[in-house]
């Protein structure tokens, strides 16, 4: 008696469920069965995972005794290495090796978002601060500069914190290497300001 190994569909509407069987060739596939060697779960439920599970011992002993597999079975049966693939037909693309995909480093749970930054991100974002926030008080310091010069007189108090606050302005521009430095420098310049 000739014995294939088949995939048997099971299951019911919205839940498939795919049974890998040993059934003599001449039985109908809905009919008698001689073992049943795996189960393929195909879609994710509440209650059950994507899976696919096999006895690859019993497997490996159909295929021993001569049990062909059909396409479907094979490709199964590839996956846990008890069978080579199928060649592709017709030499299509898919016969050629695929670049592996980089995915970028993005976490979507929440326990992983509450990580802490690493330090050159942290410094490089406090860096841009500290730009913009430099940006907004040499803005100021032009604006001041002009209503000045435009009043004609120079007034006492204004000019001397345009004066003092230009002191200070050139310890932030050189290039420090800790950040945290130029940031306390720089948050002195705006108490001035404020």
């Amino acid at each position: 008696m000739r014995v294939r190994i088949k995939l048997q569909y099971k299951g019911i509407k919205h839940q498939p469920r795919v049974w890998l069987v040993a059934q003599p060739v001449k039985k109908n596939l809905k009919g008698k069965y001689l073992e049943h060697i795996g189960i393929w779960q195909p879609m994710t439920r509440k209650t059950v995972m994507r899976h696919i599970s096999m006895n690859i011992h019993r497997a490996k002993y159909w295929l021993s005794v001569g049990a062909s597999p059909t396409k479907g079975a094979h490709k199964v049966m590839a996956r846990f290495g008890l069978l080579p693939p199928l060649p592709c037909a017709y030499g299509s693309g898919q016969s050629y090796e695929k670049p592996e995909r980089v995915y970028p480093n993005r976490t979507y749970f929440r326990f992983l978002q509450h990580r802490k930054p690493d330090a050159p991100a942290l410094a490089l974002h406090y860096k841009q601060k500290l730009l913009e926030e430099m940006n907004l008080v040499e803005r100021k310091r032009r604006l001041a500069a002009e209503s000045i010069s435009n009043v004609g007189g120079p007034l006492s108090r204004a000019e001397a914190l345009i004066d003092s606050e230009a002191e200070d302005t050139e310890e932030i521009d050189s290039d420090e290497a800790d950040i945290f430095e130029r940031t306390k420098k720089f948050e002195k310049v705006l108490k001035k300001f404020n």
